[in-house]
């Protein structure tokens, strides 16, 4: 790992849902944690693994962007989950990032590898071009990053061993549902917003005077165009009634015309 200071954070986050896949695989392997994910922020706004690509079928796998509140996720909101942090340096975060972003550019070519799953159950290690499954993606993304060694190969780690590694801080443990309730909070926290009579800040100020204006200038649209409609309807009116009785005159006209003229005997 390259030396530097570790100012960035990454996000590991480690859940068990009540799928029938999940249970599968937590009654063979005996561990609390069946899926793993990789988070770019704290707020979990971009936290991505390889998955399910239907939240009802699970044998069509594929590289995606997770949510906790909607998916498999919005089914099992009491599935136990656990959050842990790395400190990586702004290097690593960067290479993190790149490899990330590539994946989810060309997502379409990645798919899951159910092979190296099952083979990782029996210790081998299969490694399959643009294939991977959870954690094998997570601990394959962190080594390409440099912020993470570890002594096996990716396709051999499973979920849960990353409780062991010691580089990882924990954060929380619980539930999807109490995971939200606790990054909310934790959000507001780092992030207070004082609301007073007196304090106005900049960003809303210049909102409330761009709307005041875009009033204004409605209103001064409004009153110009009654001031023209005002302006203009007395002259239809009048421009109305001149061509009516320019029009009766030459009728008259023409009336006059014809009586005046000489008869044929």
């Amino acid at each position: 790992m390259r030396t530097g200071e570790k100012t960035k954070s990454v996000y590991i986050l480690l859940t068990r849902t009540d799928t029938i896949m999940s249970r599968i695989i937590a009654a063979v392997t005996g561990k609390p944690y069946t899926h793993a994910s990789l988070g770019l922020d704290f707020a979990l706004t971009r936290l991505y693994s390889f998955g399910r690509l239907y939240a009802y079928f699970p044998f069509i796998g594929c590289f995606k962007r997770e949510e906790t509140t909607s998916g498999v996720y919005a089914r099992f909101r009491r599935s136990p989950c656990a959050l842990f942090e790395l400190k990586v340096t702004e290097y690593s975060y960067d290479a993190i990032c790149t490899r990330v972003f590539e994946l989810e550019r060309h997502a379409s070519k990645y798919k899951y590898n159910f092979i190296g799953l099952f083979a990782n159950y029996f210790g081998f290690p299969i490694r399959r071009d643009r294939h991977y499954f959870c954690s094998e993606f997570v601990a394959d993304t962190l080594v390409r990053g440099d912020a993470l060694r570890i002594s096996r190969d990716p396709s051999l780690v499973r979920p849960s061993d990353f409780l062991e590694m010691v580089e990882l801080r924990p954060l929380f443990i619980g539930t999807i549902e109490t995971l939200d309730s606790f990054i909310a909070q934790s959000v507001s926290a780092a992030c207070p917003r004082v609301y007073k009579p007196y304090h106005i800040k900049l960003p809303c100020l210049f909102v409330f005077l761009t709307n005041k204006l875009a009033r204004k200038a409605n209103a001064v649209r409004a009153l110009r165009r009654r001031i023209e409609f005002g302006i203009q309807l007395p002259v239809l009116r009048y421009l109305s009634v001149s061509s009516t009785t320019l029009v009766s005159l030459r009728k008259r006209r023409e009336m006059h015309q014809r009586a005046a003229r000489p008869t044929s005997v």
